[in-house]
């Protein structure tokens, strides 16, 4: 800052005299500035309503797909296992009964395990499916801690 002195003397006593001026920092807050700052804000809240947008949607497809893949893994222990298994003692008594050949009972036996082929990559469709969703909300942690995987 810039100061200045002054002195002068009134009747017996000497008098000194200081003036001060200190600059103030005065920011100029344009209407370009304004402008810039207000739309960087709703850029940033854009890209947020995005985000926010784009988690619900995996959110909400993974538990659908889960569901799904759940409901066809249910539909398929209550009904199709056992209907599987009778199937194949059905096979084997008409094997053994001796009116079938041996090269038929290896084909229908082949379909049979080729269904239970697809049972099982259905439990892991639904396994995939489960983790997936557990990581879209957030909880893959919180589950591993919870879970005794080895009864899995």
């Amino acid at each position: 800052g810039r100061h200045a002195q002054g002195g002068g003397r009134e009747d017996t006593e000497s008098l000194v005299g200081l003036s001060l001026s200190i600059p103030l920092m005065v920011r100029n807050n344009s209407n370009a500035e304004v402008k810039a700052s207000s739309l960087d804000v709703l850029q940033q809240e854009q890209i947020l309503i995005d985000i926010h947008r784009r988690a619900s949607a995996r959110f909400d497809g993974s538990l659908e797909r889960f569901r799904l893949i759940h409901a066809a893994w249910q539909k398929w222990k209550d009904e199709d296992a056992a209907l599987l298994t009778q199937q194949m003692d059905l096979l084997q008594d008409i094997w053994e009964a001796g009116e079938i050949s041996a090269s038929e009972f290896l084909l229908q036996a082949g379909q049979n395990v080729d269904a239970q082929e697809t049972a099982t990559e259905l439990v892991g469709d639904m396994w995939l499916a489960w983790i997936d969703w557990l990581d879209a909300s957030g909880q893959v942690n919180d589950w591993i801690k919870n879970t005794d995987l080895h009864k899995i």
